[in-house]
């Protein structure tokens, strides 16, 4: 349980002396309907909602011997506060916590704190399938919840004080991370693509006229927490290839990108958005795109030439965002 041991405490440190830090220019925000603002940090790959700008800050604490910085967003208004943070951890610190430091630093900051009714032990929490925990105390009356998340090697806190449990509630709920996906290299592909888990590998036989393409594919999906398995399947992400064989003449190649992407398109039996079809490029090669729709979500495809190999980037989700990140991960090698 080393990591949870890690999580809890170096996250209590920065918040013990949160009104003694050096501010930085404030985040850029949007204004919601409820009148709260979209915090977006582009470096922490977060967002979260907050009554008011807020101010962003520095902490320097000591995790093991090591000093370290926390980027900090506080808000303080009347006796309420809201605040989010994050550091970078290594695989050392990670790796070395111990029982006894979790419990010596944990105590030396909830102390200062002075919350009552707090459940020292804390409990598990997940954000969209990434482990965290959970403290809930009272400070004058009032509710100080605070949230952590280890997302790879960076750790996420989240700290409320409020007497209204729909505020901390709505606080709590909108806080997102972008996803940290991994860096898959296909040797034999030639490529690089950032995929949300390590992707399973598989070959497949596409029918193109009287012709067939033996596809390499990498596909993995997007685990969501409280998604069901079968909602997991549906959000997929993966890329293929496949060497255009030497003795395809020159009318079999004719229009080839199309004619695989619509045997694909059909293969998953999709509804066809406008402007499916497109042409498009990478790193000056030729490809087209197609866009449909199944069970609410949106399928894309990217089909590419390079060198008398065909590429498919295909994906279906319900967030763009995701769908971009995927796209734009795609290098050659």
């Amino acid at each position: 349980m080393k990591l949870k041991q890690i999580i809890s405490t170096s996250f209590l440190i920065a918040y013990s002396s949160i009104f003694s830090l050096k501010a930085f220019p404030e985040p850029s925000s949007i204004t919601t309907q409820n009148n709260w603002e979209i915090i977006q940090s582009e470096v922490g790959l977060f967002t979260i909602q907050m009554p008011s700008e807020p101010q962003q800050q520095t902490k320097t604490t000591e995790i093991l011997g090591q000093v370290r910085e926390w980027q900090l967003w506080q808000i303080k208004e009347e006796s309420d506060l809201y605040a989010v943070a994050y550091l970078e951890l290594s695989p050392t610190e990670i790796a070395e916590g111990s029982i006894d430091a979790f419990t010596s630093l944990k105590m030396s900051i909830l102390e200062p704190l002075n919350l009552d009714e707090l459940n020292l032990d804390g409990r598990s929490i997940y954000l969209n399938g990434y482990p965290g925990m959970e403290f809930i105390g009272i400070q004058s009356g009032k509710i100080v919840a605070i949230q952590i998340y280890l997302v790879g090697e960076r750790l996420y806190g989240i700290l409320v004080k409020s007497d209204d449990i729909n505020i901390i509630t709505q606080y709590f709920n909108s806080f997102q991370v972008e996803p940290f996906w991994e860096s898959v290299i296909s040797e034999s592909g030639n490529f690089e693509i950032k995929l949300p888990e390590l992707p399973t590998e598989e070959t497949s036989i596409l029918p193109i006229g009287e012709k067939e393409l033996i596809w390499n594919l990498y596909r993995a999906t997007d685990l969501t927490l409280g998604a069901s398995k079968e909602e997991q399947a549906e959000n997929i992400y993966g890329v293929g290839y496949a060497e255009l064989p030497e003795n395809w003449n020159q009318q079999e190649r004719d229009n080839l990108l199309n004619r695989v992407g619509i045997s694909l398109l059909e293969r998953f039996n999709l509804q066809l958005l406008g402007n499916s079809g497109r042409e498009i490029t990478h790193a000056e090669h030729s490809g087209v795109e197609f866009m449909g729709i199944k069970n609410g979500k949106i399928f894309a495809l990217r089909v590419y030439e390079v060198n008398n190999r065909l590429y498919t980037l295909f994906t279906a989700s319900n967030e763009l965002i995701k769908v971009e990140k995927f796209f734009q991960s795609f290098q050659l090698l």
